[in-house]
């Protein structure tokens, strides 16, 4: 019994350095894939804002037309 129980503990010490060990690589992946995950939702803020800036500057544009041809 007493040759169970230290195997027992040499296999959970073993365990517990490996969980240790992979609970840090596991927070670097996820730290990595959070600042990569912002950096790709800042892209995608930067496409929308560009797309909404050239919707607006066509919708003035159009406007104007619009008014020009009214007025003639």
């Amino acid at each position: 019994m007493f040759m169970g129980i230290a195997v027992y503990l040499r296999l959970w010490t073993i365990d517990y350095r490996i969980s240790s060990n992979d609970s840090e690589l596991l927070r670097k992946e996820f730290d990595l894939a959070s600042r990569e995950a912002m950096d790709e939702s800042a892209e995608w803020r930067r496409r929308f804002d560009d797309e909404f800036e050239k919707a607006s500057k066509c919708s003035s544009e159009l406007d104007e037309v619009c008014g020009l041809l009214i007025i003639c």
